[in-house]
C-alpha cells in the first residue's frame, strides 16, 4: 500500500513484480496489508502470513515498496537471516516499467 492516493496498489504490486522478475525472481504470493505505516512488522495483519511462506518455504524473501515498512527490528533482521531469507524495499521510482529507449 501506499500513501500516495494516485497510486493504487494494483500498480504498485504490477510494478513490485516486474520489479522482482527483472531479477529472475518468481512470486510466490501477494500479500496487501493495510496496517498503518507506523506499525511494527510483528504487529501489522498479514505479517503471519508472510512468515509462514517464508517459514514454509513458498518465499525465499520479500520484496515491498520502500517507505512502506517499519524499520527492521534486531529480532526480525535475525529471523530472516536464520532463515536465510530477504527483504527488498524498492523506491517506487525504481520499479516503474521502463518504457521503450529508456536508460537503465
Amino acid at each position: 500500500m501506499t500513501e500516495d492516493t494516485r497510486t493504487s496498489a494494483v500498480a504498485v504490486t504490477d510494478r513490485l513484480r516486474a520489479y522482482a522478475h527483472a531479477r529472475d525472481w518468481h512470486v510466490a504470493e501477494v500479500v496487501l496489508d493495510a496496517s498503518p505505516l507506523a506499525t511494527a512488522l510483528d504487529g501489522r495483519e498479514q505479517w503471519a502470513a508472510v512468515r509462514e511462506a517464508i517459514v514454509e518455504r513458498r518465499a525465499d524473501g520479500v520484496v515491498a515498496l520502500a517507505g512502506q515498512v517499519p524499520p527492521l527490528t534486531e529480532r526480525c533482521l535475525a529471523w530472516l537471516t536464520e532463515q536465510a531469507s530477504f527483504l527488498a524495499t524498492v523506491p517506487l521510482n525504481e520499479c516503474a516499467p521502463r518504457t521503450e529507449g529508456s536508460q537503465p
